[in-house]
């Protein structure tokens, strides 16, 4: 099987809890205490993420560092930048 891998590499910033919206907040009420998770979201296509969600990618995706699923044949991938600050995504389909 195939994968197919779209990016622009665009680096997106790593924001923490306080820079997000009420409204971004409310889409992560599941979380214990996000105020204290430092920054760890980012805002990709028009939707929040967070980095929390991300599981770490196998070696077959090098580059990238992490995948969440959207499907069960497609999803987000992400590359953290060296210094912390920023994260590249992309979306995978086979």
């Amino acid at each position: 099987m195939t994968l197919e891998i779209i990016t622009n590499n665009h680096a997106r910033p790593i924001l923490d809890w306080f820079e997000l919206t009420p409204q971004e907040r409310e889409s992560f009420d599941w979380m214990d205490k996000p105020e204290e998770s430092g920054k760890s979201f980012f805002r990709y296509r028009g939707s929040v993420y967070a980095l929390a969600d991300f599981m770490r990618a196998p070696s077959d995706l090098s580059p990238w560092d992490g995948y969440a699923g959207d499907s069960c044949f497609s999803g987000t991938l992400v590359r953290l930048a060296p210094d912390g600050d920023s994260v590249t995504c992309g979306r995978y389909f086979s």
